[in-house]
């Protein structure tokens, strides 16, 4: 198995071993982990292709002015909603600082401490949407082939794991 040991707790963030065919199981895990420990908003991909939360601060600063003005004003929807993202980023960061390799730590290291920077990053290397993954993954489809002496259920494993791959791109 290319996850450490195969199986992931809601306390145990999966890691990721850096190869492509790995990264959408990996991702589904770390979703499942993420929403348990209440902190999948500051990964997930948003419906205008963004990643994150708008309310995350930019930085660590911005973060701290924020929460001293809370204390100024405990009544503030507007910083509570900032302090919280901000401290959702922070589980999300740490929780992917622990999950990816040390060959992808340069995501970590330029990330400025924004869970959505790497993520916004891993799914730019790791899951294109570009023409390329539909010619590769229609290149992939038509090399399935069924013959006598194997069963139909290993095809379909073979259709699933292309479809994981490239969740964009479908059969013709």
């Amino acid at each position: 198995n290319d996850y450490e040991s195969g199986r992931t707790s809601t306390s145990r963030v999966p890691t990721f071993n850096g190869k492509k065919p790995a990264f959408v199981m990996w991702m589904a895990r770390l979703v499942a982990v993420a929403t348990y420990g209440a902190y999948v908003q500051a990964i997930q991909k948003n419906t205008d292709g963004t990643f994150g939360e708008a309310e995350c601060p930019v930085d660590a600063a911005a973060a701290a002015t924020a929460e001293a003005a809370l204390l100024l004003d405990p009544d503030d929807e507007e910083l509570k909603l900032i302090v919280a993202a901000w401290k959702r980023n922070n589980k999300a960061f740490s929780a992917l600082t622990l999950a990816l390799p040390d060959k992808l730590f340069r995501l970590i290291a330029g990330a400025a401490g924004l869970a959505k920077e790497v993520m916004r990053q891993l799914y730019a290397e790791y899951m294109p949407s570009d023409r390329i993954s539909h010619v590769e993954a229609q290149r992939r489809y038509d090399a399935i082939r069924l013959d006598d002496r194997t069963h139909p259920r290993y095809r379909r494993q073979d259709v699933a794991q292309i479809g994981a791959e490239f969740p964009m791109a479908t059969a013709t």
